[in-house]
C-alpha cells in the first residue's frame, strides 16, 4: 500500500518534520512572493492608487475576458454609472456559471469555501491574484509596525502533528521565519509548553485562530507573567474576534490586535484600526452598504484582487454596524466608520 505524504510526515522524526515543513514553506514562498508581490507591496506603501482608474481597468477586464459580462457598457467618463448597471451576484450564480464567470489565464488554482447551505463554493484564482492578496496582507502588517518576513507565530488548524500529540506541538517554517502551532492539540494542560516555545522564539507578531491564541493569553494573565519581548501586533484570522478575547490578547502581550475581514471567495479586505473601528482597503475593492435597520447594513462586495473569478456586486450575506443613517452608500463616495462586523 502506497504511503500518502502525511503518512511519511507523521512517521518521520520531529527534526525531519521541521525540514519537510520548511521545504513546503520554500515552495509557497516561491509561488506567492515574486515580482508581482514586490511591485504590489511598493504600490500599496506609496499609496499609488486612483479609485476611478482601478474601476475602469476592472470593468474593461469584465467586458473583454468574462463571458457573462461581454455585453456590459463601460463608459470611462462616467464609470460609476456603468458600474451600477451591473447585476448583483449571489452564490448560486458562482456555482452554476463558474466557467462563464472565470478567466483562466496564468497559473490557476481552485479555492473552496463552504457556504451557509453547507455546499462547497468553488472559485478560481491565479498567481497574480494570490500575490496581490499576500502583498495587501503584508501592507496591513507594515502599517502596524511589522516588516515583511519578520519572525511570526501562527496558530493554525493544519495537521502539523497527530491529534493526540502532547509535546512539541510546533513546527518551524524556516524560509518564512514562521513558527507554526497546532491548534488541534492545544489544551489547558499543555498550553504552558506553547508559551515557553513562544518565549524562546520571541515572534514579532502573532496570527491565526483567536481562540487558541487566547488560551496562551489566559495562561500569561493567570500566572501574572510579563513577557520579555516586543510583540508589535496580533492579527486574528478564521474566527470571529470576540471583545473579551481582544482585550485579553492585548493585555497579555502588551500590544494591539488588528482584526481582518475577507473571504475565501476573494472579497475586499477590511481591517481593524488601532483606535477602534474598521477601514476598507479601497485598493482591493468596492463595498456597497444597504440599510437593514438602525446602523445595520448588508455589505455587497466587488473585489479587485480576484481577476480569475471576479467577485462583482456580490451579496455575501454579512452584516456591518456602521456609523451612518443613510439608506445606501458605498466605500468610494463617502468617509464613514465601520463600528463592528456582525457576520452572517
Amino acid at each position: 500500500k502506497a504511503f500518502k505524504a502525511h503518512d511519511i510526515y507523521y512517521k518521520s522524526p520531529i527534526f525531519i518534520q521541521h525540514v519537510m515543513t520548511s521545504a513546503y514553506g520554500y515552495k509557497l514562498k516561491k509561488e506567492r512572493y515574486r515580482k508581482i508581490y514586490q511591485n504590489a507591496l511598493k504600490r500599496y506603501v506609496k499609496r499609488d492608487f486612483d479609485k476611478e482608474q482601478k474601476l475602469i481597468h476592472f470593468m474593461n477586464h469584465l467586458k473583454n475576458n468574462i463571458a457573462v459580462y461581454q455585453n456590459i457598457e463601460v463608459d470611462e467618463d462616467n464609470i460609476m454609472k456603468s458600474f451600477f448597471k451591473l447585476p448583483f451576484t449571489v452564490k448560486n450564480d458562482l456555482r452554476k456559471e463558474l466557467e462563464k464567470r472565470s478567466w483562466k489565464e496564468g497559473i490557476i488554482r481552485i479555492s473552496r469555501t463552504s457556504g451557509t447551505t453547507g455546499a462547497n463554493l468553488i472559485v478560481y484564482d491565479s498567481e497574480y491574484d494570490r500575490e496581490e492578496r499576500m502583498a495587501y496582507l503584508d501592507y496591513i502588517k507594515y502599517i502596524n509596525g511589522v516588516m515583511p518576513f519578520s519572525k511570526r507565530a501562527s496558530f493554525t488548524g493544519q495537521e502539523l502533528t497527530p491529534v493526540n500529540h502532547k509535546d512539541k506541538m510546533w513546527r518551524y517554517n524556516h524560509p518564512m521565519r514562521q513558527m507554526l502551532y497546532s491548534t488541534r492539540c492545544m489544551r489547558p494542560d499543555n498550553v504552558r509548553k506553547i508559551y515557553e516555545s513562544l518565549k524562546r522564539f520571541k515572534p514579532v507578531s502573532l496570527d491565526g485562530m483567536p481562540y487558541s491564541m487566547h488560551m496562551v493569553a489566559q495562561y500569561i494573565l493567570k500566572n501574572e507573567i510579563e513577557i520579555d519581548w516586543d510583540v508589535k501586533a496580533i492579527f486574528p484570522t478564521a474566527e470571529t474576534l470576540l471583545p473579551y478575547i481582544k482585550r485579553d490578547l492585548e493585555k497579555a502581550f502588551n500590544t494591539v490586535v488588528i482584526d481582518q475581514y475577507s473571504s475565501a471567495e476573494g472579497a475586499p479586505f477590511i481591517y481593524g484600526l488601532r483606535d477602534g473601528g474598521y477601514k476598507i482597503g479601497d485598493e482591493t475593492g468596492l463595498v456597497e452598504f444597504y440599510k437593514v435597520s438602525d446602523r445595520m447594513y448588508e455589505g455587497v462586495m466587488t473585489s479587485f484582487i480576484n481577476y480569475a473569478t471576479p467577485i462583482v456586486r456580490y451579496k455575501i450575506g454579512d452584516l456591518f454596524e456602521v456609523d451612518s443613517d443613510k439608506e445606501y452608500f458605498n466605500s468610494f463616495d463617502e468617509e464613514f466608520n465601520i463600528v463592528k462586523i456582525i457576520g452572517k
